[in-house]
């Protein structure tokens, strides 16, 4: 899919896919849900894996939203970065570390993105 094509999916500027792409920003909370919203799969977004779109929706018509992600895991960490968050902390770089501590676990394979319990740590709930 091309950059101006993405940005008709999703209702995303030009200048802000750009800033994503370029590591210049990261997508907050209200950005992901956002795409979440229109079929792009979470899980593509946060580790690369899998589909970029969760459905092949027709043009011009969303599909449901149905992210292939551990949301148990994935609030999991974001509740644990916010209670260690270091003083003077802003809330994307909390944000930012409770994606990368996310992705850390789908690569280590503890949690899958269908739920906690499913990868090598057994039942992690």
């Amino acid at each position: 899919m091309t950059q101006d094509a993405f940005c008709a999916h999703t209702g995303l500027p030009l200048s802000t896919l750009k800033n994503y792409e370029g590591e210049h920003r990261k997508p907050g909370a209200e950005a992901i849900e956002m795409l979440a919203r229109v079929d792009i799969n979470v899980n593509w977004l946060f580790t690369g894996k899998g589909e970029m779109l969760m459905t092949s929706a027709a043009p011009g018509k969303v599909a449901p939203a149905k992210a292939h992600i551990n949301e148990d895991a994935l609030i999991a960490a974001f509740v644990g970065m916010m209670q260690v968050a270091a003083p003077g902390e802003t809330p994307k770089q909390t944000a930012t570390k409770a994606i990368q501590f996310y992705k850390y676990l789908l690569d280590q394979e503890m949690i899958t993105p269908d739920g906690i319990g499913k990868g090598r740590m057994g039942n992690a709930a």
